[in-house]
């Protein structure tokens, strides 16, 4: 019921306006285009979107909305989104959904996965190629690295004939070459965009190029692919797609490498969900200490605390932090800082529930909800 009248809310409208041009709004793009709405434009408060394409949808001016009966907006920013609502209904606005009635909209359509495949045939064609992995390594186990700064407490070269998954930066860790990856995961948005100079761009293909081609390298299909070809990194890597989206609830059944997966927010996690689909019986996290908030905090208030990443805290990382200051309000990030957490109880409990043990070998952090094990015990078995 909720469906369709959204649904014909938005057939009838001249335009549809989303305001945010974030991964909130850019998500609700997508998908309205998966329903074939082609009226559809981005407004942002942050000028520097104003007057550019993104996602091949023009972003406008906010100055210059037109609150004429016919057009329809969408509110997708997390934070203020009800005093949002009533600034833009004071302005004349009459046809306004917020950003959690659009999820419930989407979340409402049984047949979304369906319908994102049969619009995407080459993602389709990459993720049926990865049900060869399914169960491949059923009663193994794994070690699932992440880069927080404990790791440069631990003795990585113990995990030498293990199977070892690393995820986006690691490269960048003087542990790297006492690692032998098995397999790399990329989830890091920011990451695979064309911003910053050439020298930044191409410093961000080599570090990629430094994972074996021996190595199965898992990169998310819409973030990445624009990327990876541009820049012939397929040539270079052992490349695999998975595909996750937000609208796709956390449960056993989606956690499907081969279809599309529920987005969890972090690569640790996507890594986990990976080695779920895998088969492997027992799953140990390292370097997983989820410290990460205190660099966004300290770096507000004044300089970046203590490194909380293995690699440290260079250039990189301020231009990153900055980044993410400058277009999220805190309140947001510590929602999607929530959010990860909530994603580690919910992985665990999947886990448990299907016969994997999964276990949090990290020396030291905050992460809760997944029991403990220290690192050189399960080593010594």
């Amino acid at each position: 019921m909720i469906y369709e009248l959204i649904y014909n809310d938005l057939k009838a409208s001249h335009k549809i306006i989303i305001f945010g041009a974030g991964d909130n709004g850019r998500f609700i793009a997508e998908y309205l285009k998966l329903l074939d709405f082609s009226a559809i434009e981005f407004t942002d408060s942050n000028s520097k979107k104003c007057n550019t394409i993104i996602d091949g949808i023009f972003c406008r001016d906010l100055e210059s909305l037109n609150a004429k009966d016919e057009n329809c907006l969408i509110i997708t920013p997390l934070t203020h989104n009800e005093s949002l609502v009533s600034s833009f209904k004071s302005k004349g606005f009459k046809r306004i959904y917020s950003w959690n009635e659009m999820l419930l909209f989407i979340r409402s359509d049984e047949h979304m996965a369906e319908k994102y495949l049969q619009k995407n045939k080459n993602l389709s064609e990459s993720l049926q190629s990865n049900r060869q992995f399914c169960g491949m390594y059923n009663g193994e186990r794994c070690f699932v690295l992440g880069t927080g700064p404990s790791l440069k407490e631990q003795d990585l070269k113990l995990l030498k004939n293990e199977f070892v998954f690393t995820v986006n930066q690691f490269m960048r860790s003087e542990q790297f070459k006492d690692v032998k990856t098995t397999f790399h995961v990329w989830n890091d948005s920011g990451y695979f965009n064309e911003m910053g100079d050439r020298k930044t761009v191409r410093e961000r293909v080599e570090l990629c190029k430094k994972i074996d081609k021996s190595v199965v390298s898992f990169f998310p299909y819409s973030k990445s692919i624009e990327f990876v070809k541009k820049n012939y990194l397929d040539k270079y890597l052992d490349i695999k797609y998975y595909q996750e989206m937000s609208g796709i609830p956390v449960e056993a059944i989606n956690l499907n490498l081969s279809s599309l997966m529920p987005e969890v927010g972090t690569a640790v996690l996507s890594a986990v969900n990976i080695a779920f689909y895998m088969g492997f019986s027992t799953i140990y996290l390292l370097g997983c200490d989820c410290t990460d908030i205190l660099t966004i905090i300290s770096a507000k208030s004044s300089e970046i605390a203590s490194p909380q990443y293995v690699y440290g805290n260079d250039n990189s990382v301020k231009m990153q932090v900055k980044s993410m200051l400058e277009e999220r309000p805190l309140e947001f990030i510590y929602e999607l800082q929530a959010k990860k957490f909530a994603a580690f109880r919910k992985i665990n409990t999947i886990c448990r529930e299907n016969g994997v043990k999964i276990y949090n070998c990290t020396k030291g952090g905050i992460l809760e909800g997944i029991s403990r094990r220290k690192y050189e015990d399960v080593l010594s078995q």
